[in-house]
């Protein structure tokens, strides 16, 4: 088999793969409307991004290979926004929109005014970069706080799989083997995909497949910050109800008692040291019996119960907001702002305005 005909062959498997992926996903149970369509956008970039080395495209005009080489690079935002869908059950088109527009404004660019292609080109591979790079960044940031063991693996696995690819394209161009055998280091990339996209159909099938697992993690509610987390309960754990139980009312004393949420940097590896219990089994219990997808949601909760104690409370009237938030343990007044009006549905100088009935106890 010439090389052509096994670049043509891996073509073929590569954009059915990407049909498939596409099909798989979408089928899955619970899959929201706009999360479906960011997912057919995704098999359709895979897919042109296959077709890029045929022969027959790149003998083509310049204005069909810059119109599939757009079409390609679309990918680079949409999975970021796919991935920000299945690990934090966010769905931020705007940022991915803004990109395909600026993906496009380039490839329509370097197709007017040829000269500057070199130019354009370095553009666009900023762009992509930095939304490849930003999802990585996602992957690994989340990881740290991740509390449910299942999300933390596949967060390592697409993290490798980003790194080999991209490690494996800075190689290639490096070295300039693309110039020198573009056939065959064409067929290693669609290799690799072929490879990539397996893997990924291998997650999104089985019943339940372990993306869907992930995205209803990620789209499941943790507890308010009105709620009092002793009375969360037993029907979160899958552990031993009694033992989850007793280490969960140990885990609450401690951060209570010593105010442990108010300290800035505070890791889930210290916390299991004060709390002498095992990392992954303190991973376990938030995650499983108090229902925290997140180390700093479950930290944020006992932030915000304070803060709203202390701005209901005529004692500390004269206390700034910023003074408050910065020692219930923000960082800076955005974070708190946010996550406060998230809570309980309003601003914090609104809140105190109102001083509404305590959360419950």
């Amino acid at each position: 088999m010439s090389s052509i005909e096994l670049l043509t062959l891996l073509i073929g498997a590569s954009v059915a793969l990407s049909v498939a992926v596409g099909v798989a996903m979408v089928a899955m149970p619970g899959v929201p409307r706009g999360l479906s369509l960011a997912i057919a956008l995704l098999a359709l970039s895979g897919a042109a991004y296959s077709l890029l080395p045929l022969p027959a495209v790149v003998s083509a005009s310049d204005t069909l290979r810059w119109a599939l080489r757009a079409a390609a690079c679309f990918g680079a935002p949409i999975l970021w926004l796919v991935l920000r869908a299945f690990f934090e059950g966010a769905l931020p088109w705007r940022p991915a929109l803004a990109g395909c527009a600026a993906v496009a404004v380039l490839a329509w660019v370097a197709i007017v005014w040829p000269g500057l292609r070199p130019l354009w080109t370095g553009l666009l591979g900023a762009l992509l970069g930095g939304f490849a790079a930003h999802a990585l960044w996602q992957l690994l940031r989340g990881r740290r706080d991740d509390l449910d063991e299942h999300r933390r693996r596949l967060r390592a696995v697409l993290a490798a799989a980003c790194l080999v690819y991209v490690l494996l394209a800075l190689s290639v161009w490096a070295v300039g083997l693309r110039k020198q055998a573009p056939v065959e280091v064409a067929a290693v990339f669609i290799g690799v995909q072929v490879l990539f996209k397996l893997v990924w159909l291998a997650l999104a099938v089985g019943q339940p497949s372990p993306l869907w697992r992930v995205l209803q993690v990620s789209r499941s509610p943790e507890p308010s910050a009105r709620q009092d987390l002793q009375a969360v309960g037993a029907h979160r754990s899958g552990v031993n109800q009694a033992l989850a139980a007793r280490q969960a009312e140990q885990v609450l004393q401690v951060v209570q008692r010593e105010a442990l949420y108010r300290r800035h940097g505070l890791g889930i590896g210290e916390l299991a040291g004060l709390v002498e219990l095992p990392e992954h089994r303190l991973r376990s219990v938030i995650n499983g019996h108090l229902g925290f997808k997140n180390f700093a949601a479950f930290l944020n909760h006992f932030r915000l119960r304070e803060a709203a104690e202390r701005l209901r409370d005529p004692a500390h009237a004269h206390l700034p907001v910023l003074t408050i938030a910065m020692e219930a343990g923000f960082a800076s007044i955005g974070p708190f702002n946010r996550a406060f009006r998230e809570a309980f549905g309003t601003t914090p100088t609104e809140f105190r305005r109102t001083r509404p009935a305590a959360p419950d106890a």
